[in-house]
């Protein structure tokens, strides 16, 4: 990447992805928009707990456009998303973040999220 210009190659990989995403049943992405375009999104997606049988709402993705970072976009995402999870009787919202992502760690925290310390994420990549 040439500064804050992708290549064609990371474009088309965007591209795809999205398209995936958006072909993916219980996803869903909102925009945040400003004047002069979309400033951030934030990826949800619906599944079920198994131990409730209750609906809850993942959150899969945030993001800000660096210079509207620090203006409230993020949290008037999860504002909107917290709004649909409690529209459709979700029991939680859940995320996920590195743990060295301090500024996003500060924002869940701010908006009541948790950490839970006997919870860990694993994963097998195929």
């Amino acid at each position: 990447m040439h500064g804050d210009h992708p290549s064609d190659g990371q474009v088309a990989r965007c591209r795809a992805a999205l398209e995936r995403h958006l072909r993916a049943d219980g996803s869903l992405f909102l925009l945040a928009r400003a004047a002069d375009g979309v400033v951030g999104f934030i990826h949800l997606c619906w599944s079920v707990s198994t131990s409730t049988g209750l609906p809850l709402l993942c959150v899969e993705g945030l993001y800000t456009v660096p210079a509207y970072r620090g203006q409230g976009v993020a949290g008037a995402l999860l504002r909107h998303a917290e709004g649909l999870a409690r529209e459709r009787g979700a029991h939680r919202l859940q995320l996920e973040t590195d743990q060295d992502n301090l500024p996003t760690l500060h924002l869940y925290q701010r908006f009541g999220f948790e950490r839970l310390p006997r919870k860990q994420v694993h994963m097998k990549f195929l």
